[in-house]
């Protein structure tokens, strides 16, 4: 019975954990996925609408790649010294697509995001150029990082 009660209490954290990942591809080769557990905010359904209930924040800081030197790297291109938090704001959404704004390394602009709702929680998808976020020539030891990453999020809807 015990058991049973604890898998429970697990797997109800998982099913409501927010989270945020980042899929970023390089070149000649390569890709990793950078995931926070970190992410803060929710999102509420008012008249059809999908809209932000509170922004969402995480910080740079809570992002982890899987390798320590590619984490202070990442970190120092994301800004982590000029803006510590990444947040979405002015999101608005219908019909599983939507627009906000994001804002990171100081700069901030509109991004399109697609959502698909799963009972309590919303999982948003999006794109993002890095260069409009000033983060250009991204390279170490002749592997470079692609203009364009894939994000993928996890927020719980109230």
């Amino acid at each position: 019975m015990k058991f049973l009660i604890s898998l429970m209490l697990v797997l109800s954290v998982n099913v409501f954990a927010q989270n945020i990942s980042a899929d970023v591809e390089l070149f000649p080769a390569g890709d990793f996925t950078a995931k926070s557990s970190g992410l803060t905010g929710y999102m509420v359904k008012k008249d059809g609408k999908l809209l932000l209930g509170t922004p969402l924040k995480v910080k740079v800081d809570s992002f982890d790649s899987g390798l320590s030197l590619r984490n202070t790297h990442m970190k120092k291109y994301m800004g982590e010294k000029k803006q510590p938090i990444i947040t979405v704001s002015k999101a608005a959404g219908k019909g599983g697509e939507g627009v906000a704004l994001l804002a990171m390394n100081g700069k901030s602009n509109k991004i399109k995001f697609k959502y698909a709702e799963d009972g309590k929680v919303v999982k948003v998808s999006f794109s993002i150029e890095l260069s409009k976020f000033g983060i250009d020539d991204v390279s170490y030891q002749g592997v470079g990082v692609e203009d364009e990453v894939e994000v993928k999020a996890v927020v719980p809807l109230k």
